[in-house]
Protein backbone atom coordinates (compact mmCIF):
# COMPACT_ATOMS: atom_id res chain seq x y z
CA UNK A 1 0.00 0.00 0.00
CA UNK A 2 1.33 3.60 -0.76
CA UNK A 3 2.79 5.76 1.64
CA UNK A 4 0.26 8.53 2.79
CA UNK A 5 1.30 12.13 2.36
CA UNK A 6 3.20 13.73 5.31
CA UNK A 7 4.52 10.53 6.19
CA UNK A 8 7.79 11.09 7.47
CA UNK A 9 11.04 9.12 6.84
CA UNK A 10 14.33 8.15 8.68
CA UNK A 11 13.34 11.52 10.59
CA UNK A 12 14.02 13.50 7.58
CA UNK A 13 12.41 12.94 4.25
CA UNK A 14 8.52 13.73 4.20
CA UNK A 15 6.53 12.26 1.38
CA UNK A 16 4.59 14.65 -0.65
CA UNK A 17 2.79 12.69 -3.34
CA UNK A 18 2.66 9.73 -4.86
CA UNK A 19 4.05 10.13 -8.67
CA UNK A 20 3.87 6.42 -9.41
CA UNK A 21 3.14 2.78 -8.27
CA UNK A 22 3.39 -0.56 -10.35
CA UNK A 23 4.16 -3.95 -9.25
CA UNK A 24 7.62 -3.87 -8.44
CA UNK A 25 7.21 -0.69 -6.36
CA UNK A 26 5.87 3.21 -6.11
CA UNK A 27 8.28 6.49 -6.55
CA UNK A 28 7.07 9.84 -4.17
CA UNK A 29 7.81 13.45 -4.71
CA UNK A 30 9.57 13.80 -1.14
CA UNK A 31 11.07 16.72 0.61
CA UNK A 32 14.50 16.18 2.46
CA UNK A 33 13.69 18.04 5.69
CA UNK A 34 17.49 18.76 6.40
CA UNK A 35 18.81 19.85 3.12
CA UNK A 36 15.30 21.66 2.10
CA UNK A 37 15.29 20.26 -0.96
CA UNK A 38 12.52 18.16 -3.15
CA UNK A 39 13.91 14.72 -3.58
CA UNK A 40 12.36 11.81 -5.68
CA UNK A 41 11.62 8.54 -2.85
CA UNK A 42 11.56 5.24 -4.40
CA UNK A 43 10.02 2.07 -2.32
CA UNK A 44 10.62 -1.42 -3.52
CA UNK A 45 7.88 -3.85 -3.01
CA UNK A 46 9.98 -7.21 -3.59
CA UNK A 47 10.53 -8.71 0.09
CA UNK A 48 12.14 -12.01 -0.89
CA UNK A 49 15.69 -12.09 0.88
CA UNK A 50 17.34 -12.51 -2.60
CA UNK A 51 15.02 -9.10 -3.83
CA UNK A 52 16.29 -7.46 -0.42
CA UNK A 53 20.10 -8.36 -0.83
CA UNK A 54 19.80 -7.06 -4.76
CA UNK A 55 18.60 -4.13 -3.48
CA UNK A 56 21.03 -3.01 -1.10
CA UNK A 57 23.87 -3.86 -3.29
CA UNK A 58 22.21 -2.52 -6.19
CA UNK A 59 21.89 0.99 -3.67
CA UNK A 60 25.64 1.42 -2.85
CA UNK A 61 26.46 0.96 -6.61
CA UNK A 62 24.25 3.78 -7.85
CA UNK A 63 24.98 5.72 -4.58
CA UNK A 64 28.83 6.18 -6.68
CA UNK A 65 27.33 7.55 -9.42
CA UNK A 66 27.76 10.55 -10.65
CA UNK A 67 26.75 12.23 -14.58
CA UNK A 68 25.31 14.89 -15.48
CA UNK A 69 22.18 13.51 -17.07
CA UNK A 70 21.62 10.85 -14.24
CA UNK A 71 20.11 11.75 -10.94
CA UNK A 72 22.60 11.77 -7.69
CA UNK A 73 21.09 8.87 -5.08
CA UNK A 74 21.61 10.21 -1.87
CA UNK A 75 20.42 7.87 0.60
CA UNK A 76 18.71 4.89 0.46
CA UNK A 77 17.04 2.80 3.90
CA UNK A 78 14.60 0.37 5.33
CA UNK A 79 11.28 1.87 6.93
CA UNK A 80 8.85 -0.54 8.22
CA UNK A 81 10.15 -3.46 6.26
CA UNK A 82 9.98 -1.99 2.93
CA UNK A 83 13.12 -0.35 1.10
CA UNK A 84 13.83 3.10 -0.40
CA UNK A 85 16.38 5.10 -2.58
CA UNK A 86 16.10 8.71 -2.16
CA UNK A 87 17.81 10.55 -5.78
CA UNK A 88 17.61 14.17 -7.06
CA UNK A 89 14.13 15.39 -7.71
CA UNK A 90 14.12 16.75 -11.70
CA UNK A 91 11.82 19.22 -12.48
CA UNK A 92 10.48 19.22 -15.86
CA UNK A 93 8.53 17.08 -18.12
CA UNK A 94 9.13 13.58 -19.60
CA UNK A 95 9.41 13.34 -22.69
CA UNK A 96 6.45 11.09 -23.50
CA UNK A 97 4.35 14.13 -21.60
CA UNK A 98 5.85 15.94 -24.39
CA UNK A 99 5.42 13.37 -27.37
CA UNK A 100 1.99 13.63 -26.33
CA UNK A 101 1.13 17.54 -26.41
CA UNK A 102 2.49 18.10 -29.44
CA UNK A 103 0.86 17.99 -32.72
CA UNK A 104 3.55 16.27 -35.12
CA UNK A 105 6.68 14.45 -34.01
CA UNK A 106 10.03 15.62 -32.73
CA UNK A 107 11.90 17.56 -35.30
CA UNK A 108 15.22 15.25 -35.79
CA UNK A 109 17.97 17.73 -34.89
CA UNK A 110 15.23 18.08 -31.94
CA UNK A 111 15.16 14.34 -30.78
CA UNK A 112 18.84 13.62 -31.56
CA UNK A 113 19.49 16.25 -29.36
CA UNK A 114 17.73 14.50 -26.24
CA UNK A 115 18.78 11.02 -26.92
CA UNK A 116 22.71 11.56 -27.79
CA UNK A 117 22.11 12.76 -24.18
CA UNK A 118 20.88 9.50 -22.76
CA UNK A 119 23.19 7.58 -24.53
CA UNK A 120 26.20 9.32 -22.84
CA UNK A 121 24.66 8.18 -19.52
CA UNK A 122 23.98 4.83 -20.76
CA UNK A 123 27.14 4.62 -22.28
CA UNK A 124 28.69 5.64 -18.93
CA UNK A 125 26.35 3.19 -16.94
CA UNK A 126 27.69 0.29 -18.87
CA UNK A 127 31.60 1.42 -18.81
CA UNK A 128 31.37 0.71 -14.42
CA UNK A 129 32.56 -2.35 -13.22
CA UNK A 130 30.14 -4.37 -13.18
CA UNK A 131 28.34 -2.58 -15.90
CA UNK A 132 24.95 -1.67 -15.25
CA UNK A 133 22.10 -2.45 -17.65
CA UNK A 134 19.15 0.52 -16.56
CA UNK A 135 16.28 -2.25 -18.09
CA UNK A 136 13.71 0.59 -18.10
CA UNK A 137 14.92 3.48 -20.89
CA UNK A 138 11.53 4.78 -22.21
CA UNK A 139 10.15 8.11 -23.13
CA UNK A 140 8.66 8.34 -19.24
CA UNK A 141 11.74 7.54 -17.51
CA UNK A 142 13.48 10.89 -19.42
CA UNK A 143 13.10 13.92 -18.16
CA UNK A 144 13.71 17.57 -20.16
CA UNK A 145 14.36 20.37 -17.16
CA UNK A 146 13.42 23.67 -18.08
CA UNK A 147 17.39 24.19 -19.17
CA UNK A 148 17.13 21.40 -21.91
CA UNK A 149 18.78 19.00 -20.45
CA UNK A 150 17.96 15.29 -21.09
CA UNK A 151 17.83 13.39 -17.51
CA UNK A 152 17.54 9.70 -17.01
CA UNK A 153 16.02 9.05 -14.14
CA UNK A 154 13.90 5.29 -12.66
CA UNK A 155 16.47 2.93 -11.40
CA UNK A 156 14.15 1.07 -10.48
CA UNK A 157 14.85 -2.43 -11.92
CA UNK A 158 18.37 -1.39 -13.12
CA UNK A 159 20.69 -4.83 -13.04
CA UNK A 160 24.57 -5.19 -12.74
CA UNK A 161 26.11 -8.01 -15.20
CA UNK A 162 28.47 -8.23 -18.24
CA UNK A 163 27.90 -8.32 -21.78
CA UNK A 164 26.88 -12.06 -21.39
CA UNK A 165 25.84 -12.11 -17.89
CA UNK A 166 22.00 -13.31 -17.75
CA UNK A 167 19.69 -11.82 -15.42
CA UNK A 168 16.95 -13.89 -13.52
CA UNK A 169 14.25 -11.89 -12.65
CA UNK A 170 12.25 -12.74 -16.38
CA UNK A 171 9.42 -10.46 -17.02
CA UNK A 172 8.87 -8.88 -14.05
CA UNK A 173 10.16 -5.34 -15.30
CA UNK A 174 8.81 -4.49 -18.79
CA UNK A 175 7.40 -2.02 -20.88
CA UNK A 176 5.36 -3.13 -23.84
CA UNK A 177 7.06 -1.28 -27.17
CA UNK A 178 10.26 -0.32 -25.26
CA UNK A 179 11.18 -3.40 -23.67
CA UNK A 180 13.35 -6.13 -25.98
CA UNK A 181 11.94 -9.74 -26.02
CA UNK A 182 14.59 -11.41 -23.95
CA UNK A 183 13.26 -9.32 -21.03
CA UNK A 184 10.28 -11.34 -21.28
CA UNK A 185 11.55 -14.17 -21.99
CA UNK A 186 14.01 -14.86 -18.73
CA UNK A 187 16.79 -15.39 -21.55
CA UNK A 188 18.59 -12.50 -19.51
CA UNK A 189 19.09 -8.76 -20.43
CA UNK A 190 22.47 -7.60 -21.16
CA UNK A 191 23.76 -4.68 -22.66
CA UNK A 192 22.30 -4.27 -26.03
CA UNK A 193 19.10 -4.47 -24.43
CA UNK A 194 19.70 -1.08 -23.42
CA UNK A 195 19.97 -0.20 -27.35
CA UNK A 196 17.13 -1.44 -27.93
CA UNK A 197 15.41 0.96 -25.75
CA UNK A 198 17.20 3.41 -26.96
CA UNK A 199 16.16 2.71 -30.84
CA UNK A 200 12.73 2.36 -29.63
CA UNK A 201 12.71 5.47 -27.30
CA UNK A 202 14.09 7.06 -30.40
CA UNK A 203 11.40 5.92 -33.03
CA UNK A 204 8.62 7.19 -30.37
CA UNK A 205 9.97 10.93 -30.55
CA UNK A 206 10.33 10.88 -34.34
CA UNK A 207 6.86 9.33 -35.53
CA UNK A 208 4.69 10.05 -32.23
CA UNK A 209 3.60 6.30 -32.37
CA UNK A 210 4.55 3.83 -29.72
CA UNK A 211 6.79 1.18 -30.93
CA UNK A 212 5.99 -2.20 -31.84
CA UNK A 213 5.47 -4.90 -29.01
CA UNK A 214 9.34 -6.71 -29.30
CA UNK A 215 7.31 -10.11 -28.91
CA UNK A 216 5.32 -9.46 -32.15
CA UNK A 217 8.20 -8.25 -33.83
CA UNK A 218 9.95 -11.67 -32.73
CA UNK A 219 7.27 -13.25 -34.31
CA UNK A 220 6.77 -11.53 -37.85
CA UNK A 221 9.45 -8.56 -38.67
CA UNK A 222 6.87 -8.09 -41.39
CA UNK A 223 4.38 -5.94 -39.29
CA UNK A 224 7.29 -3.53 -38.28
CA UNK A 225 6.29 0.26 -39.94
CA UNK A 226 9.74 1.47 -40.20
CA UNK A 227 10.31 5.10 -38.82
CA UNK A 228 10.56 6.44 -42.29
CA UNK A 229 7.78 5.52 -43.68
CA UNK A 230 5.76 7.51 -40.43
CA UNK A 231 7.30 10.54 -40.70
CA UNK A 232 8.62 10.92 -44.29
CA UNK A 233 10.79 14.05 -43.41
CA UNK A 234 13.41 11.38 -41.48
CA UNK A 235 16.98 10.74 -42.78
CA UNK A 236 17.47 7.29 -44.01
CA UNK A 237 20.34 7.10 -41.91
CA UNK A 238 18.63 7.78 -38.64
CA UNK A 239 15.87 5.52 -39.79
CA UNK A 240 18.36 2.63 -40.29
CA UNK A 241 19.93 2.91 -37.35
CA UNK A 242 16.46 3.17 -35.43
CA UNK A 243 15.84 -0.59 -37.50
CA UNK A 244 19.40 -1.45 -36.86
CA UNK A 245 18.47 -1.10 -32.85
CA UNK A 246 15.55 -2.67 -32.73
CA UNK A 247 16.32 -5.93 -34.14
CA UNK A 248 14.55 -8.88 -32.01
CA UNK A 249 17.46 -10.99 -31.56
CA UNK A 250 20.12 -9.08 -29.83
CA UNK A 251 22.89 -10.33 -31.96
CA UNK A 252 22.02 -8.62 -34.53
CA UNK A 253 21.90 -5.35 -32.86
CA UNK A 254 24.18 -2.43 -32.11
CA UNK A 255 27.73 -3.73 -30.04
CA UNK A 256 27.84 -0.58 -27.86
CA UNK A 257 26.06 2.42 -27.80
CA UNK A 258 28.82 4.34 -28.92
CA UNK A 259 28.63 1.89 -32.12
CA UNK A 260 25.06 3.02 -32.60
CA UNK A 261 25.80 6.88 -31.84
CA UNK A 262 28.11 6.56 -34.97
CA UNK A 263 25.33 5.48 -37.20
CA UNK A 264 23.02 7.77 -35.95
CA UNK A 265 25.79 10.37 -37.50
CA UNK A 266 26.52 11.22 -33.98
CA UNK A 267 30.35 11.43 -32.23
CA UNK A 268 30.81 10.30 -28.35
CA UNK A 269 31.35 12.99 -26.75
CA UNK A 270 30.07 16.13 -29.07
CA UNK A 271 27.39 18.02 -27.61
CA UNK A 272 24.18 18.91 -29.64
CA UNK A 273 22.63 21.01 -27.35
CA UNK A 274 21.29 23.05 -29.62
CA UNK A 275 18.01 22.32 -30.72
CA UNK A 276 17.41 23.59 -34.54
CA UNK A 277 20.47 24.15 -36.62
CA UNK A 278 18.75 27.59 -37.07
CA UNK A 279 19.52 28.43 -33.78
CA UNK A 280 23.00 27.77 -33.32
CA UNK A 281 24.54 31.07 -32.57
CA UNK A 282 28.10 30.91 -31.70
CA UNK A 283 28.74 28.63 -34.76
CA UNK A 284 32.17 28.74 -36.40
CA UNK A 285 30.34 27.50 -39.96
CA UNK A 286 33.43 27.04 -41.06
CA UNK A 287 34.53 24.27 -38.75
CA UNK A 288 32.01 22.01 -39.25
CA UNK A 289 31.94 18.68 -41.26
CA UNK A 290 29.41 15.65 -41.06
CA UNK A 291 31.19 14.27 -38.76
CA UNK A 292 31.09 17.33 -35.81
CA UNK A 293 27.81 18.99 -35.58
CA UNK A 294 28.68 21.45 -33.14
CA UNK A 295 32.11 22.75 -32.85
CA UNK A 296 31.57 25.93 -31.21
CA UNK A 297 28.66 26.72 -28.88
CA UNK A 298 29.02 30.63 -27.55
CA UNK A 299 26.99 29.31 -24.28
CA UNK A 300 26.30 25.73 -22.56
CA UNK A 301 23.83 24.18 -20.15
CA UNK A 302 24.89 21.55 -17.77
CA UNK A 303 26.62 18.36 -18.79
CA UNK A 304 27.43 19.96 -22.40
CA UNK A 305 30.66 19.69 -24.19
CA UNK A 306 32.19 21.22 -26.41
CA UNK A 307 35.84 20.36 -28.47
CA UNK A 308 38.42 23.02 -27.71
CA UNK A 309 41.25 22.26 -29.49
CA UNK A 310 40.12 20.56 -33.13
CA UNK A 311 39.89 22.63 -36.23
CA UNK A 312 42.06 25.70 -34.58
CA UNK A 313 45.37 25.76 -32.83
CA UNK A 314 44.35 26.50 -29.14
CA UNK A 315 47.11 25.82 -27.18
CA UNK A 316 46.66 28.07 -24.42
CA UNK A 317 43.78 29.17 -22.57
CA UNK A 318 42.20 31.03 -19.65
CA UNK A 319 39.63 29.47 -17.46
CA UNK A 320 37.78 32.51 -16.18
CA UNK A 321 35.64 32.09 -13.16
CA UNK A 322 33.16 34.86 -11.87
CA UNK A 323 30.11 35.43 -9.90
CA UNK A 324 27.93 38.56 -7.64
CA UNK A 325 26.74 37.96 -4.12
CA UNK A 326 23.16 39.23 -3.26
CA UNK A 327 22.31 41.61 -1.39
CA UNK A 328 22.51 40.08 2.31
CA UNK A 329 21.16 40.80 6.13
CA UNK A 330 24.25 43.46 6.61
CA UNK A 331 26.14 45.41 3.41
CA UNK A 332 29.52 44.86 5.36
CA UNK A 333 28.98 41.28 5.29
CA UNK A 334 31.82 39.87 3.34
CA UNK A 335 32.06 37.14 1.30
CA UNK A 336 35.27 35.46 -0.05
CA UNK A 337 35.01 32.83 -2.66
CA UNK A 338 38.09 30.90 -4.04
CA UNK A 339 38.73 29.59 -7.66
CA UNK A 340 41.07 25.99 -7.72
CA UNK A 341 42.62 23.66 -10.24
CA UNK A 342 42.81 19.83 -9.68
CA UNK A 343 44.83 18.26 -12.05
CA UNK A 344 43.56 14.66 -12.25
CA UNK A 345 44.45 10.79 -13.41
CA UNK A 346 41.95 8.17 -15.74
CA UNK A 347 40.33 7.11 -12.07
CA UNK A 348 39.59 10.99 -11.42
CA UNK A 349 42.30 11.18 -8.48
CA UNK A 350 44.41 13.80 -8.07
CA UNK A 351 48.10 12.70 -9.16
CA UNK A 352 49.70 13.90 -5.92
CA UNK A 353 48.73 17.38 -3.12
CA UNK A 354 51.08 19.26 -5.53
CA UNK A 355 48.34 18.75 -8.18
CA UNK A 356 45.96 20.55 -6.42
CA UNK A 357 46.31 24.60 -7.59
CA UNK A 358 44.66 27.14 -4.89
CA UNK A 359 45.39 30.81 -3.56
CA UNK A 360 48.21 29.21 -1.56
CA UNK A 361 49.88 26.84 -4.31
CA UNK A 362 49.79 28.74 -7.21
CA UNK A 363 51.23 26.33 -10.29
CA UNK A 364 51.36 22.59 -10.90
CA UNK A 365 54.45 20.69 -10.82
CA UNK A 366 54.61 20.81 -14.63
CA UNK A 367 53.63 24.35 -14.82
CA UNK A 368 51.06 23.90 -17.31
CA UNK A 369 48.17 24.97 -14.86
CA UNK A 370 48.91 28.74 -12.94
CA UNK A 371 46.48 30.34 -10.46
CA UNK A 372 46.86 34.25 -11.38
CA UNK A 373 45.91 34.91 -7.53
CA UNK A 374 42.64 35.26 -5.10
CA UNK A 375 40.66 37.88 -5.27
CA UNK A 376 38.99 38.40 -1.76
CA UNK A 377 35.99 40.31 -2.69
CA UNK A 378 34.48 39.53 -5.79
CA UNK A 379 34.86 43.35 -6.93
CA UNK A 380 34.31 44.51 -10.58
CA UNK A 381 33.23 43.01 -13.61
CA UNK A 382 33.73 40.21 -15.59
CA UNK A 383 36.35 37.16 -14.37
CA UNK A 384 37.00 37.17 -10.81
CA UNK A 385 39.35 34.63 -10.88
CA UNK A 386 41.34 33.19 -13.39
CA UNK A 387 43.45 29.83 -14.04
CA UNK A 388 45.66 29.81 -16.98
CA UNK A 389 46.43 26.69 -18.54
CA UNK A 390 48.95 25.39 -21.11
CA UNK A 391 47.68 22.67 -22.44
CA UNK A 392 50.62 21.18 -24.39
CA UNK A 393 52.39 21.07 -21.40
CA UNK A 394 50.12 19.08 -19.15
CA UNK A 395 51.80 15.92 -18.32
CA UNK A 396 50.25 12.53 -20.10
CA UNK A 397 49.15 11.65 -17.00
CA UNK A 398 47.15 14.11 -16.59
CA UNK A 399 43.46 13.20 -17.85
CA UNK A 400 41.28 15.93 -16.46
CA UNK A 401 41.58 19.29 -15.04
CA UNK A 402 38.63 20.50 -12.99
CA UNK A 403 37.67 23.69 -11.55
CA UNK A 404 35.60 24.70 -8.72
CA UNK A 405 35.00 27.57 -6.20
CA UNK A 406 34.56 27.77 -2.85
CA UNK A 407 32.72 29.80 -0.51
CA UNK A 408 35.63 30.52 2.35
CA UNK A 409 34.52 29.95 6.20
CA UNK A 410 30.84 29.60 4.89
CA UNK A 411 30.22 27.74 7.68
CA UNK A 412 31.04 30.36 10.08
CA UNK A 413 29.51 32.87 8.27
CA UNK A 414 26.36 30.97 7.29
CA UNK A 415 26.45 31.40 3.71
CA UNK A 416 26.20 29.28 0.71
CA UNK A 417 25.53 29.10 -3.13
CA UNK A 418 22.33 29.98 -2.92
CA UNK A 419 23.57 33.80 -1.95
CA UNK A 420 25.52 34.03 -5.04
CA UNK A 421 24.46 34.94 -8.39
CA UNK A 422 25.70 34.80 -12.14
CA UNK A 423 28.14 32.24 -11.38
CA UNK A 424 29.93 31.41 -14.96
CA UNK A 425 33.09 29.73 -16.06
CA UNK A 426 34.34 30.45 -19.63
CA UNK A 427 36.93 29.22 -21.67
CA UNK A 428 39.11 31.87 -23.45
CA UNK A 429 41.31 31.38 -26.46
CA UNK A 430 44.96 33.43 -25.38
CA UNK A 431 45.65 33.91 -28.21
CA UNK A 432 43.24 36.34 -29.60
CA UNK A 433 41.20 36.47 -26.65
CA UNK A 434 38.14 34.15 -28.06
CA UNK A 435 35.95 33.05 -26.14
CA UNK A 436 35.30 28.99 -26.62
CA UNK A 437 32.77 27.79 -24.55
CA UNK A 438 30.66 29.70 -21.46
CA UNK A 439 28.64 27.81 -18.59
CA UNK A 440 26.52 30.13 -16.43
CA UNK A 441 25.24 28.20 -13.79
CA UNK A 442 21.94 29.89 -13.73
CA UNK A 443 20.33 27.12 -10.66
CA UNK A 444 19.72 28.29 -7.04
CA UNK A 445 22.47 26.12 -5.19
CA UNK A 446 20.52 27.18 -1.65
CA UNK A 447 22.89 24.63 0.49
CA UNK A 448 26.09 24.14 -1.29
CA UNK A 449 29.26 25.58 -0.06
CA UNK A 450 31.40 24.23 -3.03
CA UNK A 451 30.77 23.63 -6.66
CA UNK A 452 32.82 22.46 -9.59
CA UNK A 453 31.80 24.43 -12.50
CA UNK A 454 33.34 22.76 -15.22
CA UNK A 455 36.13 20.83 -16.59
CA UNK A 456 38.41 20.53 -19.53
CA UNK A 457 39.91 16.70 -20.76
CA UNK A 458 41.53 14.79 -23.37
CA UNK A 459 39.51 13.50 -25.54
CA UNK A 460 41.61 10.98 -27.81
CA UNK A 461 44.17 13.52 -29.74
CA UNK A 462 42.04 16.26 -28.45
CA UNK A 463 40.88 18.86 -25.48
CA UNK A 464 37.74 19.28 -24.61
CA UNK A 465 35.24 21.60 -22.06
CA UNK A 466 32.27 19.82 -20.67
CA UNK A 467 29.58 21.83 -18.27
CA UNK A 468 29.60 19.95 -14.80
CA UNK A 469 27.93 22.57 -12.22
CA UNK A 470 27.84 19.78 -9.31
CA UNK A 471 27.87 21.10 -5.64
CA UNK A 472 28.59 20.33 -2.15
CA UNK A 473 27.64 21.07 1.21
CA UNK A 474 30.67 20.50 3.08
CA UNK A 475 32.47 23.37 1.48
CA UNK A 476 36.97 23.11 0.07
CA UNK A 477 36.70 19.86 2.26
CA UNK A 478 34.41 18.28 0.76
CA UNK A 479 36.24 18.88 -2.72
CA UNK A 480 39.52 18.34 -2.05
CA UNK A 481 38.26 14.65 -0.06
CA UNK A 482 36.32 14.42 -3.65
CA UNK A 483 39.31 14.05 -5.32
CA UNK A 484 41.78 12.30 -3.57
CA UNK A 485 43.74 15.11 -2.03
CA UNK A 486 45.35 14.72 1.13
Amino acid sequence: MALIENTILEKRYRIDRLLGQGGMGAIYRGYDLRLKRPVAIKENFLQSPENIRQFEEEARLLADLSHPNLPRVIDYFSFNGQQYLVMDFIEGQDLWEMVKQRNSPFSEAEALNYIQQVCEAVNYLHQRKPPIIHRDIKPQNIKITPEGKAVLVDFGIAKMGGTSELTSTGARGVTPGFSPPEQYSGRGTNLVSDIYALGATLYALLTKHKPPDSITLLIDQKQFVPPKQLNPKLSSQVSQAILHAMKPQPQERPNSVIAWLGELGLVHGISTMLMDPDLRTGVDKSLESDMMPTVRVASLVRGANVFLTRGTPVTLIAVGLGWDTKMTRSREETFDLDASAFLLDDKGKVLSNDHFVFFNHLKSPDGSVQHLGDNLTGAGEGDDEVINVDLPKVSAEVKRIAFAVTIYEAEERKQNFGMVNNAFIRIVHRANNQELARYDLGKDYSTETAMIFGEVYRYKEEWKFKAIGQGFAGGLESVVKHFGVD
